[in-house]
C-alpha cells in the first residue's frame, strides 16, 4: 500500500501566488534596469569619445583648409599673371617681349614645412557613418557635421575640377618651354592663336580655382560652427549656415583689384631693374 503524507507546508494560497510572481517581476525589472544603465553609460563613453575625435578632427580640417584659401590665392594671382600677358601678347599679334614667370608658392604656415595645398580628409567622419555611430550624436550636431561632410564634398568635386583644368593649361604651355626649366610659361614662343588658346585654357582652371576656394571658404565657415560653443538647432541647421556662410565669405573676400594692383607694382619693379644699366666696378 502506498504511505501517503501530508504536506509539511500550508497549501499556497493566491496571495503568495501574487508575492511570488511579484518578487519575479520586480527581480527582473532590477536586472533589466542595471543592463540599460550598464548600456546607457557605455553608449555615453562612446559617444563623448566620437564627439572628441571629430572635433579634434574638424580642427586639423579647418586648418588646412585655412591654409589652402591662402594658396589658392596665390594661384589665382599668378594664372591673371599669365592672363595678363597673353592679352598684351595676343594685341602685338605674339611680336611682345613678354616675361617667363615662375609661380612661387607661400609657406603652408601654422608651423607646417614645405609649400603647396594641404589634400582635406576626413576618415573619422567616413568610418563613423559607415559602422553607423552618427546615431550616437545629439541631433543638432549630427545635422551640423552632415553639412560639413557636403561642404567637403564640395570642395572635392572642385579640386578633381580644377586639378583636370590645370593639368590642360600646364600640358599646353610645357610644349613651349625650355628643356632646361620644362615647368616655366614662356609665353614669348607662342603665336597669337596659341597664345588665345592657352589664355582660354588659363581662363578656364583661373575659374574652377575660384570655385575650389570659394568651396574651401564654405566649408571653414561650416567647420566654425561645428568647433564654436554655439548650441546647434536641433530641428534646422539652415539659419545658422545661412549666417556662418555670410561670415566665412567676408573673412576671405575675392579682392581681384587688390591682386591687378600688385601685379602692376611688381611688374614695374621688375622692368625698371631690367632697363637700368648693370653697375660698374
Amino acid at each position: 500500500m502506498l504511505d501517503v503524507h501530508p504536506p509539511h507546508a500550508p497549501t499556497h494560497s493566491w496571495k503568495d501566488f501574487f508575492i511570488h510572481v511579484g518578487t519575479i517581476c520586480v527581480g527582473l525589472l532590477i536586472a533589466v534596469g542595471l543592463e540599460q544603465s550598464v548600456e546607457y553609460l557605455h553608449r555615453q563613453h562612446e559617444r563623448h569619445l566620437l564627439e572628441h575625435a571629430l572635433h579634434a578632427e574638424s580642427e586639423i580640417l579647418q586648418r588646412n583648409a585655412e591654409i589652402d584659401i591662402v594658396q589658392y590665392d596665390s594661384l589665382l594671382k599668378y594664372l591673371l599673371q599669365l592672363r595678363k600677358d597673353a592679352t598684351l601678347g595676343i594685341a602685338s599679334h605674339g611680336h611682345a617681349s613678354l616675361p617667363v614667370r615662375q609661380y612661387n608658392a607661400p609657406p603652408k604656415g601654422h608651423g607646417l614645412p614645405g609649400t603647396g595645398d594641404i589634400r582635406l580628409i576626413n576618415p573619422i567622419w567616413e568610418s563613423a557613418r559607415a559602422e553607423g555611430r552618427l546615431a550616437l550624436l545629439p541631433e543638432g550636431l549630427k545635422r551640423a557635421y552632415g553639412v560639413v561632410s557636403f561642404r567637403k564634398g564640395e570642395s572635392d568635386k572642385s579640386f578633381q575640377d580644377y586639378f583636370a583644368a590645370r593639368d590642360a593649361a600646364s600640358a599646353f604651355a610645357y610644349q613651349f618651354s625650355d628643356i632646361k626649366t620644362p615647368r616655366k610659361v614662356d609665353l614669348s614662343k607662342m603665336s597669337e592663336a596659341q597664345l588665345l588658346e592657352f589664355r582660354a585654357l588659363a581662363t578656364d582652371a583661373f575659374e574652377k580655382l575660384r570655385s575650389l576656394r570659394n568651396a574651401n571658404v564654405d566649408l571653414s565657415g561650416e567647420l566654425n560652427l561645428v568647433l564654436g560653443d554655439e548650441l546647434i538647432d536641433q530641428q534646422s541647421i539652415t539659419p545658422a549656415d545661412g549666417k556662418v556662410l555670410a561670415e566665412a565669405r567676408a573673412a576671405y573676400t575675392e579682392d581681384y583689384s587688390k591682386m591687378a594692383e600688385e601685379i602692376d607694382a611688381e611688374d614695374a619693379v621688375r622692368d625698371k631693374t631690367a632697363t637700368q644699366p648693370a653697375s660698374t666696378q
